[in-house]
């Protein structure tokens, strides 16, 4: 397990699920294929992981769905050439209200696409968050340990590069927490593990994303618009 800093109550990551349709992976675990897990007739859970790092920025990876590979399951963690890198600012409101507004790296919170979420009450519970990853040719379990979790509204109009993945698909939540630690195993067998390098027969990522504690900002953001998804 390795430690990672970040706020043990400011959420610093988020889940934005969708139900999508199955896919099928073209990928191998020692045990067998990797299945996608349905939910229900011809659709997994998969959308989008944001997690803020220093600097006022964060990043996007989108999830293509959540998958079994021979009894670990988790949702398909992108290449690092599939994820974004994204702006955001932290804002109070009123009464207590919290609310984080994204840029998607075209002109500063532009309003043809935008992300601009409200952060709920805090529920203290701890919930691990489940991945599958593939790394130089190998599969991991990674996974992501979460606490004080918040249900947040969303208010979005994705860029088109990002929009393709979710169209055929209909939002189901959207959650933020705070993410502390990540643990990493290794799906290979003894014997692939035996011929690998041994910095990735360990499981250990040699690069874990920081967690910071999130900024705030003294502005509230722009008013939030009028729901408008792109699905």
């Amino acid at each position: 397990m390795r430690s990672v800093s970040g706020s043990a109550s400011e959420p610093n990551s988020f889940l934005i699920l969708y139900l999508l349709p199955a896919v099928t992976l073209p990928v191998l675990c020692s045990s067998g294929p990797v299945r996608s897990v349905a939910f229900f007739p011809g659709k997994t859970l998969g959308g989008f992981h944001i997690s803020l790092t220093e600097g006022h920025r964060a990043i996007l990876s989108p999830l293509s769905g959540y998958f079994d590979c021979g009894g670990h399951k988790g949702f398909l963690w992108p290449s690092a050439d599939e994820q974004e890198m994204l702006k955001y600012r932290i804002s109070e409101g009123g009464h207590g209200k919290q609310y984080i507004a994204f840029d998607f790296g075209g002109h500063p919170f532009d309003r043809s696409q935008y992300l601009r979420m409200r952060m709920g009450k805090a529920f203290p519970i701890r919930k691990e968050v489940p991945f599958i990853e593939l790394r130089h040719g190998i599969l991991y379990a990674r996974t992501d340990f979460g606490s004080f979790y918040r249900k947040a509204s969303m208010d979005v109009y994705w860029p088109e590069r990002l929009s393709g993945g979710i169209k055929h698909g209909w939002k189901v939540a959207v959650l933020a927490y705070s993410s502390a630690h990540v643990r990493c195993q290794s799906l290979s067998t003894s014997r692939e593990r035996r011929l690998m390098e041994p910095e990735i027969a360990t499981g250990e990522f040699p690069q874990v994303r920081l967690r910071r504690n999130p900024t705030r900002c003294s502005s509230m953001p722009d008013s939030l618009l009028s729901e408008k998804e792109c699905r």
